[in-house]
């Protein structure tokens, strides 16, 4: 079962497909292969552009894409044997399971003076990165009962717009860390309440600037080339949960590096991660 999507952009015969959520790759269509010659991984999101508009597929489960002719986006979403494929089981697998499968079409309209195709790296635009995180990292909705626990204390802190972190930091995990690996600051003797307490993974996307950015935003803060683009601060992020000092680490926690101050800025590269340990 195929979904195809047909449409008027002059796209060639290039389209693009992300490697594994992170990295863009720029596809050709080879007419000298067969059919499964032409078709490529898609783990989130294909997009076809030219230079006044980009069409882009964002898909919340993995399937195969490709772009068999000029403007077509092709989705192969499932597929049957009818005959034994020599790999043990004697039959054809027909025995295929009803899944749900999730997805967002964005067509954007390239900004005045932009050349698209000229890009040395394909990027996502911003929209495409919020949208996607929206589909792969919903919000879950939590509803709280005080007569089921009353002993456990509700603590939550807004963030204020105007230091919010740029929108195209993503925070990967928030982890509950359980031992204190090392002291959280030179000759600082903590207490119990100031013990490690979580872990922290942020990842900063690296998006094309030739797309406008989400209506829905209003004066939003986005790293722009001459302010403090690449650092944000802990303090901004979480105003009044955690403790004075934090310490960066491996993406494992393992290995960790000197203590900090919470509102010391810390730079985050586009396409990089960073961890840190968070006291109490």
């Amino acid at each position: 079962m195929v979904m195809r999507i047909s449409s008027n952009v002059r796209s060639k015969d290039e389209f693009y497909t992300d490697l594994n959520g992170l990295q863009i790759l720029k596809r050709k269509r080879l007419p000298q292969l067969p059919l499964q010659g032409n078709y490529y991984p898609l783990p989130s999101q294909i997009f076809i552009q030219d230079d006044e508009v980009r069409l882009t597929l964002l898909s919340a489960q993995p399937l195969g894409a490709a772009s068999l002719k000029e403007g077509q986006i092709e989705v192969m979403q499932d597929r049957k044997l009818m005959q034994d494929d020599n790999r043990g089981l004697g039959q054809g697998v027909e025995d295929n399971r009803v899944t749900r499968t999730t997805f967002r079409l964005l067509i954007e309209a390239v900004e005045s003076g932009c050349q698209v195709n000229n890009a040395a790296i394909p990027t996502p635009s911003l929209t495409a990165h919020l949208t996607l995180n929206s589909m792969l990292h919903p919000i879950h909705k939590l509803t709280w009962r005080e007569n089921t626990s009353p002993s456990l204390s509700l603590t939550y802190s807004t963030v204020n717009q105007a230091r919010a972190p740029d929108l195209d930091i993503h925070i990967v995990s928030l982890r509950s860390i359980t031992t204190l690996p090392s002291p959280m600051a030179p000759n600082v003797v903590l207490n119990k309440t100031e013990a490690v307490t979580g872990g922290l993974v942020l990842h900063r996307h690296l998006f094309d600037r030739c797309f406008p950015l989400p209506a829905n935003f209003h004066d939003p803060k986005v790293c722009q080339p001459g302010d403090s683009c690449g650092r944000f601060l802990l303090s901004d992020l979480f105003p009044n949960h955690f403790g004075r000092w934090i310490q960066p680490a491996s993406l494992s926690f393992i290995h960790t590096g000197p203590s900090q101050e919470r509102n010391q800025p810390q730079p985050l590269c586009a396409m990089d991660m960073r961890a840190f340990l968070l006291s109490k």
